[in-house]
């Protein structure tokens, strides 16, 4: 097990989160907008007074806030019970930053009575919704990563064929987004899925897993034969890699007149990188 505790407590949020679109109510927007202000002026016991009155009406972003201040004891006295009851009340709303915290006291027993389990489940929902640091938390804990529901609806839609959410889904994993955890195999898996249906970011991508061994044995020709793909529809990337190939030689016939070719076109679509190749080149 990993030591979380001092690391967790680093993760308790102390800014400020914006407030949710409430054009109906335009005083509240103002009052929070006005207690942001004092805050940030250092002026805690007006933000506290302001928000206060905003918590009490329900609105969760106050309520957060409020339970940010009890943690931090500004414009009040310290008290992790009051910080820890103000996170509930916004985390029952469905508030993620304050599930994140909600779920971080209690795993730390931090006002309220030490549950591990409950503060699991409490930064789950958080990273459910998205929350990147309720993810990286959970990671902190030990805890399977958890798919965020943009994530499940991009694994739905990739599975039922949606070349775009392949390609989605290939980067989640090449990158370790979304709550997946990083995975080379599945990143070439959806890339390849996704190439195989003319999708020329994809073939790029897979081009270069080929290119560089990466989830995928090291292949020279195989790169060759998705940069070329990607080429077809005058993708830049493809075109500077696949140039780069038929100058050097590399998993193609050495052509260095088609190969300067290329890179002048991918440079010519803005890619930095070609033009620097260019540049280098023309020594």
């Amino acid at each position: 097990m990993k030591k979380v505790t001092m690391r967790l407590r680093i993760a308790l949020i102390t800014g400020l989160i914006a407030l949710a679109p409430m054009s109906a109510l335009a005083g509240p927007v103002e009052d929070f907008q006005a207690g942001e202000t004092a805050y940030n002026a250092g002026d805690f016991s007006k933000a506290f007074v302001l928000w206060k009155a905003l918590a009490d009406q329900g609105i969760a972003p106050a309520q957060f806030n409020l339970g940010n201040m009890y943690a931090n004891g500004q414009g009040v006295s310290k008290d992790d019970a009051k910080a820890a009851l103000w996170y509930q009340r916004a985390a029952e709303q469905g508030d993620d930053m304050a599930q994140l915290n909600l779920g971080i006291v209690h795993v730390l027993g931090q006002g309220v009575a030490k549950d591990r389990n409950a503060g699991i489940e409490w930064i789950r929902k958080s990273a459910l919704q998205g929350n990147a640091t309720a993810m990286a938390a959970l990671d902190q804990l030990d805890v399977k990563p958890v798919a965020s529901l943009a994530t499940q609806s991009v694994q739905k839609q990739a599975k039922a064929g949606d070349v775009k959410a392949q390609l989605k889904l290939g980067d989640l994993y090449n990158n370790g987004q979304g709550g997946l955890a990083r995975s080379g195999a599945q990143a070439a898996k959806w890339y390849q899925m996704a190439a195989e249906q003319g999708n020329a970011d994809a073939q790029y991508n897979l081009g270069t897993l080929y290119d560089v061994g990466s989830a995928v044995p090291q292949s020279y020709p195989q790169a060759a034969k998705w940069y070329a793909l990607a080429v077809a529809q005058d993708h830049a990337g493809a075109q500077l890699n696949l140039g780069a190939m038929y100058f050097m030689g590399a998993g193609v016939e050495k052509d260095q007149a088609r190969g300067l070719a290329l890179i002048k076109k991918s440079a010519a679509q803005g890619n930095t990188q070609a033009a620097a190749v260019l540049k280098q080149i023309s020594k």
